[in-house]
């Protein structure tokens, strides 16, 4: 029996092996644990027409009542595991590879602007008939709505006079041409005209006379602006010109300091086909002329293939500035010869001598050869000329001037064969159209007449800038930083109140029902989102204009937020009345003021007390409006002047609460509370809670240890009032000279000194890991900082606190311990940093179950204070080797890398929501509520600069410091996450990185807080809750807006502009429980909206401009990950 047995266990074997290469043979492919995949194969470097417009594709725990809805993780991932791993870009060119390759140490700027010819390059000839030059003469004007002078003064003093001589010189002069970016100078303009000269411009327009190029309300900052402000104020510009008839082409943003990688995505999805760039790092800029590369196809990092429909066509102006005397060609010494303003008053460097027929053969020969040198740059045989500067031609001598001298040049140089050139005025549309002819376009492509030469392609962004040798543009990343944060909670509330108008406006046109607030609200919405759309131009949300312009701008952004506030205060006021005419006025309804709000009193520098709210007999009624398409529970907080207190929600539950003391200015706890509930909240919601004084057993005070000076020995001595005595559970530590406390939760533990309240590490409970995470307060001194420049003496900034742990440095420290929240307060000596907060929440399920949530007060306006630039660290051990990455305006993550090799000021890079760094098995990330400039100067080091004092100027325009400091609240969540498989990353460097999808949920959560309105005395029409939704979005959709639409020349209501994004996230990294689905890239509004009634539903453009299809209103929408969508909902 042994031999029959043997053979068949040996049988035996080879069945179960036969059957697992079967079940490796057709198991699922999982995906790779490695969300950077490395690059294709190298491009096909054959480029579609469409480029160029001629052809366009598509402490304490309790119970709590939380539901928390569990996810199958394989189906959570797998679609954007797949996406993540598997695409990339092929570009030929990758910044971050370029900042690799350039030595920062020579001091070599613009090597090539004196010579003919490129290294390695055969020079052109321009000896043959068939190599003619055809050079584009632009005239245009530079012209910021802020700056050194308010909106109304630039217009009255100058913008008016410009475009009025616009008007009469280009009927005057018919082969004259002009571009104009700035759409709100124009409407403001449009105003002041006739409707025969309004019908004249548009006839310019349409005749391509004039050309309108980006077509934004403004030319925005790229570095510090989210893709939702950037997207709405170019809705804004381009909704009223499609009202007049006019679409935008060709882009050209000469002045903003840097470019990011996301407006050219923007640009594209808006058709916008073309774009011109100048102020890129000069190192750069002549590393691409060495390769005749300043012209190329800018490139998303996920996109891949022969052609992506997010490319963008984009022209690099080879020179340091706009000016006319860098532009038509290297040698300056020759341009200023061709600029032909000669205005009394004037103060210029050359008085212009007019050409004449004794001086225009020689001027001729010199321009040609600037012309001819010009061109070598490029691969093609047309060369872009600006003629202009800021506020250029605002006299009418200038346009007669300008035109004459450069027609007579026109005439001599066409007329002469032996220049080979030709040479006009013309627009940047004409521009393009010259280039596509010289390159024989093909229905299969771009082509060159050498087919060896084509188009490059490029990904990344143009961080940080710099215009001369150590001279990194980086510190306008954080320049007021109080601004920055105003127009952040401008932003969020515009969204917020433009959904809920929408939404309401569908549920009325279901139920036929009229909205009577709507036509006040719409005014209220328009006015908010012009004056957002305003800030975010280059020299206002950048903190770099005159101080009396930051103040104008400061009252336009409060307005903005008034009426916006006002608008959704409106809208919940209808919406939970019944829909009838209550007695309930709007003034009954108040905002909850929190200390994240900005208010009059705050700009004007005055400080305003927290709003306080009775308890009465009949209680207290609390609406909370999330405007999330996300489940949500979030903590309200209110302040109220009792301790005992019980909360209700819509259905009578006792909710969750605890109770808070707040201080006085003399560490004193004062007759004022803060009360802190759950609130459960439904997507798109606006739910109700009831206040009761009196206590339950879901209600809470909280318990208090305090450390400190400026504590006494006694409890009761910390009460303002005796009547407060043994309110609250006091324990007070005034011995301890050394030692650890910790606040800890279900997933981590916090760890600070017990003598100066920092914290120094967190368990990850999980995993077992301990993160070193010691979080510390610096400054620089500046050298050469101003409002553009950070260029501080040392590259080692000087801590605030001492490394020792020592009491001296600190004020006080409080730990204030509840079931809900727990926060350590910190009052250090060092009066720049007034308060420093960390919280940790205690309710099981909740996304902040696994961060740490931060504020920071900074104050650095205090009299004979220095000039100072103050930075928060969190140092880590993790070894992410000088590597870390950034968000581009909230939309993707770029990887950044610390070279040594630059300057500290060229290793500062904009965050505008997000940092993260990692190595194999952790990774820590940082996520702003505001916009920052952030570095990672050491391994493991993540450095935010939190604001700035200047006493000296820059040099870079604006003549004079920044020394209008306000106190500033930054807010920020520390996010602790483990790697699933730590062995995950392979050995090239990734390429594609993302923020996991719990990082969203939390960003998403900081940046679009829920709105809190108080309603006292007769509520019996108010309803119990009210949902938009029949179920959350899926958690990779993200709902970027609903955004009401107007005629550009009129009221008529057009409908509503619905925009969606589709998320893409690193599921490396170990997700937590959450309350939503993955959509696998598809997304029905039918089944996801309550009301969902529509004339049509057709996608668009981005911005609006063109449509793109129907969609039937039962259709699923197929999303790709990372795309932006939007459709046209009419009703």
């Amino acid at each position: 029996m042994k031999l029959p047995l043997r053979i068949l266990g040996i049988g035996l074997f080879c069945v179960c092996a036969l059957l697992y290469l079967v079940h490796l043979q057709f198991k699922p492919s999982q995906p790779s644990n490695d969300p950077h995949p490395a690059s294709v194969s190298q491009e096909n470097k054959q480029l579609h027409a469409d480029h160029f417009g001629l052809k366009r594709k598509r402490g304490r725990q309790r119970n709590v009542n939380v539901k928390v809805f569990k996810m199958k993780q394989p189906d959570l991932h797998k679609d954007t595991c797949t996406f993540l791993h598997k695409k990339s870009s092929n570009a030929t060119y990758n910044t971050l590879d370029m900042i690799k390759e350039i030595d920062y140490t020579k001091e070599v700027f613009n090597t090539l602007d004196m010579s003919n010819n490129i290294p390695g390059i055969k020079p052109k000839t321009f000896k043959n008939p068939r190599d003619k030059l055809t050079v584009i003469v632009m005239p245009f004007s530079h012209n910021d709505p802020a700056w050194l002078k308010t909106f109304n003064e630039y217009y009255e003093e100058q913008t008016k006079l410009i475009l009025n001589n616009m008007l009469v010189k280009m009927k005057e002069y018919e082969d004259m041409r002009f571009i104009w970016s700035e759409v709100i100078l124009l409407k403001r303009w449009w105003t002041d005209i006739t409707a025969k000269q309004q019908n004249e411009v548009v006839r310019l327009i349409k005749s391509g006379h004039l050309e309108i190029v980006m077509g934004g309300w403004v030319v925005p900052d790229e570095a510090t602006t989210t893709y939702f402000a950037l997207i709405d104020q170019l809705i804004e510009g381009h909704q009223w010109l499609k009202g007049l008839g006019i679409t935008v082409n060709n882009s050209v943003s000469m002045d903003p300091f840097g470019y990011s990688t996301t407006l050219p995505y923007i640009l594209s999805k808006a058709r916008i086909k073309n774009a011109v760039i100048l102020r890129i790092h000069e190192q750069t800029k002549n590393y691409l002329q060495q390769r005749r590369s300043l012209e190329f196809i800018w490139r998303q990092q996920w996109a891949s293939g022969q052609h992506a429909d997010s490319d963008l066509f984009t022209h690099v102006m080879p020179y340091i500035l706009y000016q006319i005397s860098h532009q038509c060609g290297p040698d300056r010494s020759s341009c200023i010869f061709f600029d032909f303003r000669d205005v009394p008053g004037d103060f210029v460097q050359m008085k212009p001598v007019p050409i004449g027929p004794d001086n225009v053969e020689e001027r001729s020969r010199m321009l040609a050869v600037q012309y001819r040198k010009k061109s070598q740059l490029y691969k093609h045989n047309v060369i872009l000329v600006p003629l202009g500067d800021d506020f250029r031609y605002d006299h009418e001598e200038e346009w007669d001037q300008q035109y004459h001298n450069y027609k007579a040049l026109m005439n001599h140089i066409n007329r002469d064969p032996s220049f080979n050139i030709k040479m006009k005025f013309g627009t940047v549309n004409d521009y393009f159209e010259e280039v596509s002819k010289s390159i024989h376009v093909r229905k299969t492509g771009l082509l060159y007449k050498n087919s060896k030469n084509y188009f490059p392609t490029l990904t990344g962004d143009f961080y940080t800038y710099s215009d001369k040798n150590y001279d990194y543009w980086s510190g306008y990343f954080t320049t007021r930083p109080f601004d920055k944060a105003l127009s952040r909670r401008l932003e969020e509330a515009v969204r917020a109140a433009e959904i809920i108008n929408s939404l309401i406006l569908w549920q009325c046109a279901n139920t036929k029902q009229a909205y009577t607030p709507f036509r006040a609200n719409y005014q209220r919405l328009q006015t908010a989102r012009q004056k957002l759309a305003l800030f975010q131009h280059h020299d206002a949300i950048t903190g770099t204009s005159k101080p009396d312009v930051v103040q104008d701008l400061e009252v336009k952004l409060l307005v903005g937020l008034v009426q916006a506030r006002q608008a959704m205060l409106s809208a919940v006021e209808w919406l939970l009345t019944g829909q009838t005419n209550s007695k309930l006025v709007y003034n009954n309804l108040k905002p909850i003021e929190t200390a994240l709000s900005f208010n009059v009193d705050e700009v004007m520098r005055q400080h305003a007390n927290l709003k306080k709210f009775i308890i009465k007999k009949d209680g207290l009624q609390i609406l909370v409006y999330n405007p999330l398409e996300q489940r949500r529970q979030d903590f309200v907080r209110v302040t109220v002047n009792v301790a005992h207190l019980s909360v209700l929600d819509h259905d009578g539950n006792n909710v969750e609460s605890q109770v808070n003391p707040i201080w006085n200015s003399k560490f004193k706890i004062s007759d004022d509370y803060e009360l802190i509930f759950l609130a459960d909240l439904p997507p798109l919601s606006v739910s109700v809670f009831k206040v009761l004084e009196g206590n339950h057993d879901n209600s809470a005070l909280a318990s208090i240890e305090a450390f400190g000076d400026e504590h006494s020995h006694s409890q009761t001595n910390l009460y303002a009032n005796p009547h407060q005595n043994n309110l609250f559970d006091i324990t007070i530590d005034n011995v301890s000279k050394h030692g650890k406390f910790a606040l800890e939760n279900q997933h981590i533990k916090a760890t600070f000194s017990k003598l100066t309240g920092m914290l120094k590490s967190v368990l990850m409970k999980e995993s077992g890991v301990m993160v070193k995470s010691e979080l510390s307060f610096s400054s620089y001194e500046p050298a050469a900082s101003g409002a553009y420049l950070f260029r501080p003496y040392n590259p080692k900034p000087e801590p605030l606190f001492s490394k020792n742990d020592s009491r001296g440095d600190v004020l006080a420290v409080r730990l204030i311990k509840g079931p809900l929240v727990s926060e350590v307060h910190v009052f250090p000596k060092n009066r720049m940093v007034k308060v420093h907060i960390v919280k940790i929440c205690h309710v099981n399920g909740l996304s902040c179950s696994t961060s740490l949530g931060i504020t920071t007060k900074v104050n650095l306006n205090i009299f004979k204070l220095e000039g100072k630039e103050t930075v928060m660290q969190v140092t880590t051990a993790v070894q992410n080797n000088l590597q870390f990455y950034t968000d581009s305006n909230n939309f993707q993550m770029i990887r950044r890398k610390t070279f040594y090799k630059m300057h500290l000021g060229g290793n500062y890079y904009p965050m505008t929501s997000t940092m993260y760094i990692e190595d194999v098995k952790t990774r820590v990330t940082l996520l702003s509520a505001q916009s920052l400039g952030v570095a990672s100067p050491l391994s493991g080091v993540m450095e935010v600069m939190l604001d700035r004092r200047l006493l000296a100027d820059d040099n870079r325009g604006l003549g004079e410091g920044v020394y209008d400091n306000k106190i500033t609240e930054s807010s920020f969540i520390l996010l602790f996450e483990q790697k699933k498989t730590r062995s995950y990353l392979p050995n090239k460097e990734p390429k594609f990185s993302q923020l996991s999808l719990l990082g969203h949920l939390l960003s998403a959560s900081l940046n679009h807080p829920t709105y809190s309105f108080i309603t006292k005395g007769n509520t019996e029409l108010l309803k119990k809750t009210h949902s938009f939704l029949l179920k959350p979005f899926p958690c990779d959709v993200k709902l970027v807006n609903i955004r009401n639409l107007e005629h550009g020349r009129g009221s008529t209501h057009l409908g509503h502009a619905m925009i969606v994004h589709r998320l893409a996230y690193d599921c490396s990294l170990a997700t937590p429980r959450v309350a939503c689905s993955n959509s696998k890239g598809r997304f029905s509004p039918s089944q996801t909206f309550k009301t969902w009634v529509m004339g049509t539903f057709t996608e668009t453009t981005l911005s609006l401009m063109h449509e793109i299809k129907s969609h039937g209103a039962k259709n699923a929408l197929k999303l790709d990950p990372m795309e932006l969508y939007t459709y046209l909902i009419e009703m």
